[in-house]
């Protein structure tokens, strides 16, 4: 009887010892892959989701077809923009962390950004590349601009009468080009200036700090909207308001949407179109600035 208490005692000693060395051992693995995945140091579990985000950004354009481009430029002031917003052009948004480097205590990070633009596979119907409208030349508008309410007649012989142009939507997006982006295409700055579009420029690009401040028609006062006299676009929370999903127990983010509507405030030069509709003619009136959805 004394020696089964004796063997009983042992063993439960022994269990209770190697309990306590695999408590410590397990201890120290776990604290060890808390650091591994916390600790911001290259190798780190963190670093390498960092570096290669698991995250699938998805990205959808909406650009905004002009209905009446005849009656805005005959008579800019009272005239009503029509628009209509066209179906969605849907990219994978790959992106890339570029030319790290840790300074020698492992403190400071530098890096670069770079996105690349991928027709989604599913998404972007193929047919839409066929797609068509009426668009503003923002390259024009922007040179425009510089003109001040007077432009000279060498503003007209080098960039045309038109303020609208009817052409394919998906270009304006991933490769567009024009006789006047021509002239001003030396003058720009990036690695892609062969063509222009919003998704084309920005492609295998570097991002950038930037400040923006543009009218978004969404949770704007009926007076504003009333004031920019745009008819076509009724924003609703289900599609253009901005969110984000967090798992509860652990504050991952799930889902995140962030809707941005892209403008420009563009001088509209008074014209009349020809009976035979083969060009304009500028009229005397008053030149106006008027606020254009492009995006």
């Amino acid at each position: 009887m004394t020696n089964k208490t004796n063997c009983g005692g042992i063993l439960a000693s022994s269990l209770v010892i190697l309990a306590f060395v695999f408590s410590i051992f397990w201890k120290k693995v776990i604290q060890r892959n808390i650091i591994n995945a916390v600790n911001f140091k290259p190798d780190s579990d963190s670093f390498k989701k960092w570096h290669n985000s698991p995250i699938n950004n998805i990205g959808s354009y909406h650009l905004f077809n002009i209905t009446n481009p005849i009656e805005i430029v005959h008579d800019p002031t009272p005239i009503t923009i029509n628009v209509k917003e066209i179906r969605a052009y849907t990219y994978n948004t790959k992106t890339s962390k570029t030319n790290i480097k840790w300074s020698n205590d492992y403190r400071k990070l530098s890096y670069g950004v770079e996105q690349l633009f991928i027709r989604h596979p599913t998404r972007f119907d193929p047919s839409s590349v066929h797609d068509t409208g009426v668009f503003i030349d923002l390259v024009r508008a922007i040179f425009r601009a510089s003109y001040g309410h007077k432009p000279s007649q060498a503003f007209y012989a080098l960039t045309g009468m038109n303020t609208f142009y009817y052409r394919n939507a998906v270009e304006q997006l991933e490769d567009f080009n024009s006789d006047l982006f021509e002239i001003v295409r030396e003058k720009m700055t990036g690695p892609n200036t062969v063509k222009s579009g919003f998704t084309y420029r920005r492609n295998g690009s570097q991002l950038y700090n930037i400040s923006i401040y543009i009218a978004h028609f969404y949770e704007s006062s009926n007076e504003t909207i009333h004031r920019m006299n745009i008819n076509g676009f009724k924003p609703e929370s289900g599609n253009h308001d901005s969110y984000i999903y967090f798992e509860p127990c652990s504050g991952t983010p799930l889902k995140a949407v962030y809707r941005m509507q892209l403008n420009i405030e563009a001088i509209i030069d008074p014209m009349t179109q020809s009976k035979d509709g083969s060009g304009f003619t500028s009229i005397e009136r008053k030149v106006v600035k008027r606020l254009i959805p492009i995006l």
